[in-house]
């Protein structure tokens, strides 16, 4: 419905990244890492445990933030 709202998954549990892609896709999905309260490991293996198809991963760590930057 609002197609310029995003989301990141800072501190979020792998069952919550694939809720978000079930109900928006993961192509309005951020990563992040809510650093330094968390390692990176913790939500780099949550968008891993979440994803099943390469795109979704690479919407979330790439593709998504290249498109709000303009890169």
């Amino acid at each position: 419905k609002y197609p310029n709202t995003y989301t990141d998954i800072s501190i979020q549990p792998a069952a919550n990244i694939k809720k978000l892609i079930d109900e928006i896709g993961s192509e309005r999905i951020l990563f992040g890492t809510d650093y330094p309260f968390v390692t990176q490991a913790f939500s780099i293996l949550s968008v891993l445990r979440a994803t099943d198809i390469e795109q979704e991963r690479v919407n979330i760590f790439s593709n998504n933030v290249k498109k709000l930057l303009l890169l």
